[in-house]
Formats: structure tokens, sequence, C-alpha cells
């Protein structure tokens, strides 16, 4: 069977070649055969033919046009060999040539095809990015609700990119985010910890909604961002610093407001929980797949730090020493 891989190999080569190589190929053969036919065969005609006359004859014998104007002698078993060789090549050549050109347009039909279904999956893709932005928001308008009752100092308000926002000193910042804070958007009736604790349900179910009805079209490393963003351990935080406040109600116990300072940069080693950090690169990923699908789009956290809209500036900042 080794004795005709290289034949296997050598046939292969020649079948899937361009139309240009068969047409080059064909082009040689009418010059070759013409100068053979010139030069070696010339007395073998029944009349004796030139150079322009035998690459007439050498064209009108590869396309088997055959016109009967020059007629060889069938006596010359050399030159009726040389004709039976140029007809069969030249027939073989065409065959190739055509069913590389068919190759070809079929190929080019489908390169087109992919192209048109790679469109619309953007398009579509592209649909979905918009409808998810409103949700996102849900959470944004959160993060800079926290970001807000944690700065030192009141501003106008502005808007920036959340990846502009999110650097170590925003970390840093927020890490010292009291949760049981009174001072929130609904006045003092409410933990701070209450209220952040439904902004991520809100989030939770229009996201978990989002997935469930459109998972079929979403492309798959999408999907996987939303699902790690959904079951995050971030989101959690209100919930837990809850369960932790009823408990420590219910023994009469002082619970540390700290509940994230172990996410400062100075508190942070190698091997340390990052579950802060963690949470907002998965964000930074999911907004970079909006802006990259739906043109022209910024996805931008509005910042209000100003104390005539509530909850005050600086008003969830940790305070305890525990």
């Amino acid at each position: 069977m080794k004795l005709f891989k290289p034949l296997g190999d050598a046939l292969f080569w020649v079948v899937h070649r361009k139309p240009a190589f068969y047409a080059a190929i064909y082009l040689i053969n009418i010059v070759c055969f013409a100068l053979m036919y010139a030069f070696v065969f010339s007395a073998d005609f029944k009349e004796k033919i030139g150079v322009i006359a035998s690459f007439y004859f050498s064209v009108v014998t590869v396309t088997t046009l055959g016109f009967g104007d020059i007629i060889p002698c069938l006596t010359s078993t050399g030159l009726i060999l040389a004709i039976t060789s140029q007809v069969l090549s030249g027939v073989i050549l065409v065959g190739l040539f055509l069913n590389s050109l068919s190759q070809k347009l079929s190929d080019h039909k489908d390169a087109q095809t992919l192209l048109a279904q790679e469109a619309e999956r953007r398009s579509r893709v592209a649909s979905l990015m918009v409808i998810l932005q409103p949700i996102l928001n849900i959470n944004l308008r959160s993060i800079a609700e926290i970001y807000k009752v944690t700065s030192s100092a009141e501003r106008a308000a502005y808007e920036i990119r959340p990846r502009d926002l999110f650097t170590d000193d925003y970390f840093d910042q927020i890490s010292f985010l009291d949760m049981y804070s009174r001072n929130n958007r609904y006045g003092d009736n409410r933990l701070l910890a209450a209220v952040l604790n439904e902004d991520n349900s809100n989030f939770k179910t229009a996201l978990d909604g989002y997935i469930t009805k459109f998972s079929f079209a979403l492309p798959v490393e999408i999907l996987k961002r939303l699902s790690d963003l959904l079951g995050h351990s971030y989101l959690s935080y209100p919930d837990m610093a809850l369960r932790m406040h009823q408990v420590g109600v219910e023994r009469d116990l002082k619970v540390s407001s700290r509940f994230m300072a172990f996410e400062h940069g100075s508190k942070r080693g190698n091997d340390s929980i990052s579950s802060l950090r963690d949470y907002h690169s998965i964000l930074l990923a999911v907004i970079q797949d909006i802006e990259d699908h739906v043109q022209g789009l910024e996805v931008k956290v509005n910042v209000l730090l100003m104390n005539h809209v509530a909850p005050p500036v600086a008003s969830a900042i940790v305070r305890d020493t525990y």
C-alpha cells in the first residue's frame, strides 16, 4: 500500500490546483506541440508546414476542432502518437480546468454564505446586547450608589466609563462600605444592606430571565460570562450582611460593619479572596461584549456626588473599630 501513497499524493496535488494553473499548462501544451510539429514532424503532413501553420494545427488539435485543412500522414506513427497525446492531454486539462473553476466558484459561494450567516449572527447578537444593557444598568446604578456613599467629598454629577472608574482606589474605597448604614434612598428606616440586597435581587432576576430566554442565541463565551456574573458570590454580600445582622439582633451581639474590609488592597495577599475585583472584572468583560457588538455605544456610569439627592455622600463609610 505504501507504493501507492506517493502516486496518490501526486494525483491529489495535480487535481487540486487553481484554474490558472491548468490554463497555463494548456497554453504550454499548445506551444510545445506546435514546436514539435514544426521542427520534428513538419515533413509528415501531406503538405509541409511552417511554424505559424504548426501553431494553428496545435490549437485546432488540442481543442479537438479538427477543421481538416491540414492533414497529417497516417503512415507517420510518431506524428499520430503526438496528435493523440495532445488531444488526450487537452481533454484532460479542460476537464481539470472546469472542475477547478467549479470548485472555486463553489468555495466563493460558500464563503459568501458564511459571511452572510456571520453578519446575521452578529446582527442578532447586537440586538441581544441592546436588550442586555438596561439589565446591566440596574447593577451599574447600584455600583454608582455604593461609590457615592463611600466617597469623602461632594462634587458635580458626571459620567464615566466603568473601566475608568474601577481602579485600585475605587476598590479600596468601596471595601469600607458600611452595610448597616441607615442612610439610603428610602430614608433612614431601612438598612443599606437591605436596599442593596433588593437591588441585587432585581438584577439577578432580570439577568436570569434574560439568560433563560436568549441562551440559545448567545455565543458560548458571552453566555458563560453572564452565568458567572449571575452566580457570583459578590452579589450575595448584602444578604450575608443581613443574616449576620439578624444573628446579632437575636443574640444581642455587636456585629462589625467591616464586612468587605478584607478586600482592601492593603489586606489582600497573593492567595487571599478577591471576590470584589473578580466580579467587576467579569462585569467589564460583559460591558466590552456589548460595546463590541453595538456600534457606537459606550456604556457609562452616572455618578451623582451631590447631597441634595439621597443618599448623602460619605454616609456609609465604616466608622467602627471592630
